[in-house]
């Protein structure tokens, strides 16, 4: 391991104008590391691939042949990978100067990185209450880590062990992060090495977003539940609260009342929502107009952000 070594992994959609500044983060450290540029752009209908074919050659792009979300691009681009190692990051971020270096003396000094399928280094974002813990699905449940990382994955055991982000529009990323970190934990390192920027239009986890989405968000809080449900109930049952409570709240906001009022139900038979004032207000809240209720969730969202 005498030179970094790696394969980069950009998702795009629809961000011709920001996709050129990622490349380039990357570009700038060329001469330090051995490169292998992958974009995976998930359908874009702009001049994505005109930008990055003309002013950048040297990168392998793909196009899928539809709008499958990140999850599904970045899945390509780990099986397209001839690196031993992968950073994927978004066509909004930017790495640091000097992160590939950084990542790859980190790296280097330590003793068990064969054994693990991914490591986790910090977005300008992200913090840790350390400076290096390997996170168990217990510290993820438990909040111990906070904002974005940069996964570095080991690709071969990455695809043997059958790993693959999910196949949703809207991210979703914990379920990944929570079952590797159950199965075998993720080393993670406080360095910060890559730039989270703000001048993106409406991100994927914008409050409008989620309204427009909720049928995709109450999937995902179902799904949540059913792969989770054990180690939410042992490490943190306000968080299992909430993926129910998301539950009941996306259904509604994706038009179906007889789904939000079967999960609210459900709910209240599990413990979960356990006062009947909350239970009646949630019933209540099920047979509101939809568009009222879209129009109360992202306000009360903005609100609780503030």
């Amino acid at each position: 391991m005498d030179k970094p070594s790696f394969s980069i992994i950009i998702t795009t959609y629809n961000r011709a104008h920001l996709i050129g500044r990622a490349i380039d983060s990357v570009l700038q450290q060329q001469n330090e590391a051995e490169l292998e540029i992958i974009v995976v752009d998930d359908h874009s209908s702009d001049n994505t691939q005109q930008v990055v074919n003309e002013l950048y050659p040297m990168v392998t792009y793909m196009k899928q042949e539809e709008n499958l979300g990140p999850g599904p691009a970045r899945n390509r681009g780990l099986k397209k990978a001839t690196k031993s190692w992968a950073i994927l990051f978004d066509d909004d971020d930017t790495l640091l100067p000097g992160s590939l270096s950084l990542i790859w003396e980190t790296m280097k000094n330590f003793e068990s990185l064969e054994e693990y399928p991914v490591l986790n280094f910090a977005h300008s974002n992200g913090t840790i209450q350390s400076d290096f813990h390997c996170f168990s699905i217990q510290d993820y449940l438990e909040d111990k880590i906070q904002g974005d990382f940069v996964p570095v994955v080991q690709v071969k055991k990455f695809l043997e062990l059958k790993y693959a982000y999910p196949h949703t529009k809207i991210g979703g990323e914990h379920l990944l992060w929570w079952q590797i970190a159950k199965n075998n934990g993720i080393p993670t390192w406080a360095k910060r090495v890559a730039k989270v920027h703000s001048d993106a239009p409406i991100r994927l986890t914008s409050f409008e977003a989620q309204a427009r989405r909720a049928l995709e968000y109450a999937q995902l809080q179902d799904k949540t539940i059913e792969l989770f449900e054990k180690e939410l109930l042992l490490f943190s049952r306000s968080k299992l609260r909430d993926k129910w409570l998301g539950s009941i709240v996306y259904w509604k906001l994706a038009g179906s009342k007889q789904n939000a009022v079967d999960r609210l139900r459900a709910a209240r038979e599990k413990g979960v929502v356990s006062t009947s004032v909350l239970y009646c207000l949630l019933l209540f809240f099920s047979y509101m107009p939809s568009a009222l209720c879209k129009k109360m969730f992202v306000f009360a969202k903005k609100v609780r952000a503030k």
